[in-house]
């Protein structure tokens, strides 16, 4: 595959829009694959998915080609067709994230947007709430979810759906605040009679969620954390607009604890199987004491073609698993992958 992709970099054609930097790193690269091919390394991300790596960084025009690699894919049939030689998972890895994509494309247009973000539950959407009157959101909204299905189909997702909507009127806001502080009010009168009485709520509808501040003891928080959420659902349960908020219960008293291996896993195996329908993915958690990844999906035992997804599944994440990438990560430690069907039975 090394010598293709040499060839193939030699064979690409500099487009015209690409900045003058853009260019001479194309040249640049062009000239040193007469004496080394760029390898695929990991490219410096976003703190989102790693803080630190141990990759040897490529030079400055190795680091553009292998940017422009992926991201440009479309401008040449024969690199689209290399790119699809590299893992669907490790494409991810060395890619921007969906929701800093979805940023980039705001921030380039300059549109005024409230909050945007991506949404597993009720459905999987890319949502962005426009801020402005009526004529902005009209003029904005057609280009805008343009940009966005060009994005989705660049990362060959096909789950999300787009979901553009326009900022709602200053008397909704006092509407949406009176709603907050009613909830509020009954999570913490609920929580008191359950015998936490130091403990503080915060509802953020801008992130979908709902933080319950506990003053306890680790050994307590552990115990009560149980009991608060199911406590705390019970009440969102009854109410259209909070029912899939996120419930993140946190303690005061809790140690601060280094993130662990999974922590920069975890985020690319959501993003990469969450998106596409074939994987059928609904969740994915890991526990933090060990590197095993719970893989929940959709799929049916009983269904004909269970087999082929749970075997396109599998091999999928020990493709990634497998790759120098995440070999460096892991370090040797073991990593365990169980997958669980809609019954929420292991079948792997």
């Amino acid at each position: 595959m090394d010598f293709k992709i040499k060839k193939e970099i030699e064979k690409i054609d500099i487009p015209n829009e690409l900045h003058d930097f853009v260019k001479l790193g194309i040249i640049q690269a062009k000239e040193e694959t007469q004496t080394l091919v760029p390898s695929f390394e990991k490219k410096p991300v976003k703190k989102r998915w790693s803080q630190k790596k141990k990759f040897t960084y490529l030079t400055l025009a190795s680091i553009m080609m292998v940017g422009l690699f992926i991201s440009t894919a479309f401008i040449s049939p024969a690199m689209a067709t290399i790119a699809s030689q590299i893992p669907y998972l490790n494409q991810i890895f060395h890619s921007d994230s969906i929701l800093d994509s979805v940023s980039q494309i705001i921030d380039e247009e300059g549109i005024q947007v409230s909050s945007s973000g991506v949404r597993y539950l009720p459905k999987k959407e890319v949502y962005i709430v426009l801020d402005g009157p009526k004529d902005y959101y009209n003029d904005t909204k057609g280009e805008l979810e343009l940009k966005i299905k060009e994005l989705l189909a660049a990362k060959d997702f096909d789950a999300y759906s787009i979901n553009i909507t326009q900022e709602e009127s200053h008397v909704s806001e006092q509407k949406e605040k009176k709603e907050i502080e009613n909830l509020s009010n009954k999570l913490e009168d609920n929580l008191n009679k359950l015998g936490y009485q130091d403990i503080n709520i915060s509802i953020d509808p801008s992130e979908e969620a709902i933080l319950i501040n506990l003053n306890l003891s680790v050994k307590n928080h552990k115990q009560a954390q149980n009991e608060i959420e199911k406590e705390a659902r019970k009440i969102t349960n009854n109410n259209s607009t909070y029912k899939y908020y996120d419930i993140k219960i946190a303690n005061t008293k809790v140690e601060v604890i280094k993130a662990g291996k999974g922590a920069e896993i975890a985020p690319i195996l959501e993003e990469g199987l969450l998106s596409k329908k074939e994987f059928k993915v609904t969740s994915i958690g890991y526990t933090t004491d060990s590197l095993t990844f719970s893989i929940y999906t959709s799929i049916d035992s009983t269904d004909s073609k269970s087999r082929e997804s749970i075997k396109t599944l599998k091999n999928t994440i020990n493709e990634f698993l497998q790759s120098k990438e995440i070999k460096t990560i892991v370090e040797g430690e073991p990593v365990t992958i169980k997958i669980f069907n809609k019954d929420n039975k292991i079948i792997n």
